[in-house]
């Protein structure tokens, strides 16, 4: 099934769409359990309208995971990350969104990462670049409205502090410039709160209701094993893969890859101060190993990844129907 995706061709972009119907098919026989997780307050207007556990709800969130899909595949083509260009980094954004039946919904993560993945492609884009006053700015923008519908993300200003370091040698004006756009959404909303006699509200439920520290809403048992399990090793093995992620590899490329092992190291730290939290935050992990576990796969032979991808796509599959299986 990979080879249908080992092709630089966008156009190709259109078989993703088919793959997320095979790993999302269960929502239309399945009645899986749903998690409700903490949003910031854009989420909240959101959670308002749509009914959780809704089947309405899940396939606009198949949608959305299909759409960060496609850009992902844009971001790593455009930096040109790995030796080939291929769709594998959607597919494994698609798979890794999919492992779980408590990942269907549209939870905040999803809007988390989608405007992450756009903050991302501004930061790699600043390269090289002379005045990139537009991005810096834009950077913090997304990184501001993905913490308003999931507070943890606030954390990622820390990336792209860092990001912007590592890509060039950023200004005083330029970390300005981004604290500006990163607060200029919450400006917004506290104006139209403070419009609507409701500032209180907004400190409620952008804040209060989403910082704690070490707080778990996680039943331990076979399938937070199975995930949990699954993430770790992921991680794993992107981290004991650093050397060849980058063998041979341009500079700019070599501080692209830099950026993600970042990201995933802010991603695992924005666990430990959310406020219940659930096997839907582990989603934040998934724009960062969706891309390194696709190199591992562009490097090993194919008929290899072809076996590795199999067995996980089977297993994911048999976990999403095992309540419809009769033993």
């Amino acid at each position: 099934m990979l080879a249908l995706f080992r092709t630089n061709k966008f156009f190709a972009n259109i078989f993703l769409l088919f793959y997320i119907l095979i790993l999302w098919a269960s929502i239309f026989f399945v009645d899986h359990e749903t998690v409700s997780s903490n949003g910031g307050i854009f989420y909240s207007n959101i959670d308002s309208y749509l009914e959780v556990g809704s089947l309405q709800r899940k396939i606009l969130a198949m949608i959305f995971v299909f759409l960060q899909a496609v850009i992902i595949n844009f971001l790593v083509s455009r930096q040109k990350m790995t030796e080939e260009i291929t769709l594998l980094p959607g597919v494994f954004f698609i798979l890794f969104s999919s492992f779980s039946p408590q990942f269907f919904d549209l939870s905040p993560q999803m809007f988390g990462n989608f405007f992450l993945i756009l903050a991302l492609n501004e930061i790699f884009g600043t390269y090289n670049k002379y005045s990139c006053a537009d991005s810096i700015y834009n950077i913090g923008l997304f990184i501001g409205l993905a913490s308003l519908f999931d507070f943890s993300y606030t954390i990622m200003l820390l990336l792209a502090v860092l990001g912007l370091g590592v890509m060039r040698a950023i200004k005083l004006k330029e970390r300005l410039m981004l604290i500006v756009g990163f607060f200029s959404p919450y400006v917004l909303v506290m104006i139209y709160k403070f419009w609507t006699n409701d500032i209180e509200g907004f400190y409620t439920l952008q804040f209060s209701k989403n910082l704690a520290f070490l707080d778990f809403d996680i039943e331990y048992n076979l399938h937070s094993g199975y995930i949990i399990g699954f993430f770790g090793l992921c991680v794993l093995v992107a981290i004991f893969s650093m050397k060849t992620y980058a063998y041979r590899m341009k500079i700019s490329i070599q501080k692209s890859l830099n950026i993600l092992y970042m990201l995933l190291a802010i991603s695992i730290l924005s666990l430990l101060f959310q406020k219940s939290l659930n096997l839907q935050h582990i989603l934040v992990l998934i724009p960062a190993l969706s891309i390194f576990i696709s190199i591992n796969f562009v490097k090993m032979p194919s008929h290899w990844g072809e076996i590795l991808h199999l067995g996980m796509l089977v297993s994911v599959l048999v976990w999403q129907f095992f309540p419809l299986l009769n033993f």
